[in-house]
């Protein structure tokens, strides 16, 4: 017989077309046929869950095979310790086709956890399970999740945040931040690790999370809520702060001119071109005693500014100042200058009194001489300031 038959007739075997008898029949001899048992396929991992209202919760995993013929979904009711400490608790719920990786399962109760496993499965049996993972369907009533969480802006020390409200009856927000660490937020206790970062009020779509540090990671993520319950947690998002900036050059020129019994006015010179503002610092006492501390601030300016009056003083004291440039980078200071506050005004002065005229004869019949004119004037212990003192005391 050809052997081209003969071939083609044991590929016709060989994929179960043709049985060993036909074949024969077919070639009037014995046909040697080389047949690949199939095997099982490999295991699905990375299974996740996620609420989608108080009904339906979504699946996705990852498919590495491709000689599935399709992916069996087991469900149990309970959260994922029990459920895999009693795995005879699972029951399969539905069946996706080969090279399907998620599934919607519906109909569920509301406020109820369940826990979620798949293999996949061919003529030669079934693969491993994956994972298992677990969800809770939010309480009836309660609002939708919120989505699409993005950072949209940072500096070193804050982060704004933006997402899309999807209720229409949440009561609010709450924003959670996570500072992974060592410890991590993704980790099978991650829940542990978020703490509330703030809550702000209901169709509010943004946040600004002053509450961090430079050159840090973070990761955030949102739920609305209102009297039924929460939502499910938005996407949470990572993001790292910015360095911060350089410290700002230390400004110069201190200068301190005391103008009252109560005030002293500081001036001086701004050398830098990134301070978000300017710190006064103030000591009672001489710089010699000052230049050991016992500083505290008294006062701040915004960026450029380059005067302060400090009033509310002691009268006769002297006082000691520096001035820090700041910034969320740091801080720099000034040199320090002293000044002393006028003593407080004298409790005696004169008062004037008024003139008078005296006039003198000789002792000869002669007319009288010049009259001679005095000014009178008297201490007294009352000021009167507003009366010009020309006179002499006599």
């Amino acid at each position: 017989m050809n052997r081209r038959i003969v071939r083609l007739v044991g590929r016709l075997v060989s994929v179960g077309l043709l049985s060993l008898s036909q074949a024969y029949a077919a070639s009037g001899k014995v046909v040697r046929v080389s047949v690949i048992e199939p095997v099982p396929p490999p295991d699905p991992t990375f299974l996740t869950v996620a609420p989608i209202s108080q009904s339906q919760i979504d699946l996705v995993w990852q498919d590495n095979g491709n000689n599935e013929d399709g992916t069996e979904i087991e469900r149990c009711t309970g959260a994922r310790a029990f459920c895999d400490a009693n795995p005879a608790s699972f029951a399969g719920i539905g069946q996706v086709v080969a090279d399907v990786a998620s599934y919607s399962d519906t109909g569920l109760d509301a406020n109820t956890t369940y826990t979620y496993r798949v293999r996949a499965f061919n003529s030669a049996g079934y693969s491993g399970y994956s994972n298992t993972a677990d969800a809770i369907t939010p309480v009836l009533n309660s609002p939708a999740m919120p989505s699409d969480l993005t950072v949209v802006g940072a500096l070193p020390s804050e982060v704004d945040l933006n997402w899309v409200d999807n209720s229409d009856n949440e009561d609010g927000f709450i924003i959670e931040r996570c500072s992974p660490g060592e410890s991590g937020c993704g980790d099978e206790e991650w829940e542990f690790h978020f703490i509330g970062a703030g809550v702000v009020d209901a169709n509010t779509t943004t946040f600004t999370d002053r509450e961090v540090t430079p050159s840090t990671m973070y990761e955030y993520r949102v739920k609305a809520f209102n009297a039924y319950g929460d939502s499910p947690y938005s996407n949470v998002v990572l993001f790292w702060t910015p360095p911060p900036p350089p410290p700002p050059a230390a400004p110069s020129n201190l200068s301190v001119i005391a103008v009252s019994t109560i005030q002293i006015d500081l001036t001086w010179t701004d050398n830098s071109d990134n301070e978000d503002g300017f710190w006064i610092y103030r000591c009672s006492g001489s710089s010699s005693i000052c230049a050991h501390g016992d500083f505290g601030r008294i006062g701040e300016v915004g960026p450029n500014m380059t005067r302060y009056e400090n009033t509310g003083l002691n009268p006769n004291t002297t006082y000691s100042y520096l001035v820090y440039a700041f910034n969320s980078g740091g801080s720099s200071s000034s040199n320090m200058a002293e000044a002393t506050t006028f003593g407080p005004p004298s409790a005696f002065g004169w008062i004037w009194l008024g003139q008078t005229t005296r006039t003198m004869k000789r002792s000869s019949a002669s007319s009288d001489v010049p009259a001679l004119a005095a000014q009178i004037s008297r201490c007294s212990p009352i000021r009167q300031p507003d009366r010009p003192r020309t006179g002499t005391p006599l």
